[in-house]
């Protein structure tokens, strides 16, 4: 573990001749990645790092087709959490070096990922776009509704989002995987983890500071409901 914490990009090595074994009519579901994998994915994203998988022995998977390494990347990203969800997946195979080029431009890109820096206006327009498509639950016990008034990147390597809301208990496990995968998705942002704060403030002083980042962009009927 010390040389994830040393590395500013990890490789997570998969054997590429293994991973499509089984039973073939379970579809995705057939390949399921032992414990200390899990723990190895679960410890990169843990400890901040920037990531790429690696499938290695390509030249020894029979049969490939136009869909091949599609397939492959459909079963990581449904059986490996963590890191398997937002980490570029390169097939390549050092026998022969096919593809080895590839490994190296996506070590390139999630370093930049990790290092990438969202001006805050373009993130409050990503987070206002998401609230829009889909607001969060209200809770039974008190019919309240969670609300962000805005949001800020306080740090990168790894990348740190603060998002100022009414109350942090109000945004529920599914709601917040929904957000990050939807920041994710408009920003381009994959590679990296990113951490992302709820925290709490009133209406009056979340404003007040929001003006300070935003100025003229942000008025006081636009706060997200």
């Amino acid at each position: 573990m010390k040389a994830i914490n040393r590395a500013d990009v990890a490789l997570l090595v998969l054997d590429a001749s293994e991973i499509m074994t089984g039973n073939r009519k379970l579809g995705n579901a057939f390949w399921c990645p032992d414990i200390q994998m899990r723990y190895i994915a679960r410890a990169i994203e843990e400890r901040g790092t920037a990531a790429v998988i690696v499938l290695t022995k390509w030249d020894a998977v029979p049969n490939k087709d136009a869909t091949s390494q599609e397939r492959f990347i459909q079963a990581i990203r449904s059986n490996l959490g963590g890191v398997g969800q937002w980490a570029e997946v390169v097939a390549c195979s050092a026998k022969t070096g096919q593809r080895i080029s590839k490994v190296i431009d996506a070590i390139d890109k999630a370093l930049a990922a990790h290092r990438k820096r969202i001006p805050t206006h373009v993130l409050n327009e990503v987070i206002r776009d998401a609230l829009l498509w889909k607001l969060p639950p209200a809770k039974a016990y008190n019919s309240k509704q969670g609300r962000v008034y805005y949001a800020t990147q306080t740090a990168i390597e790894p990348p740190q989002l603060v998002l100022f809301c009414n109350n942090p208990k109000l945004f529920g496990p599914n709601y917040k995987i929904y957000l990050e995968n939807k920041i994710r998705q408009d920003l381009g942002w994959f590679g990296t983890p990113f951490q992302v704060e709820y925290r709490k403030r009133t209406e009056k002083r979340a404003v007040s500071q929001a003006e300070q980042w935003l100025g003229p962009r942000l008025l006081p009927s636009e706060t997200w409901r």
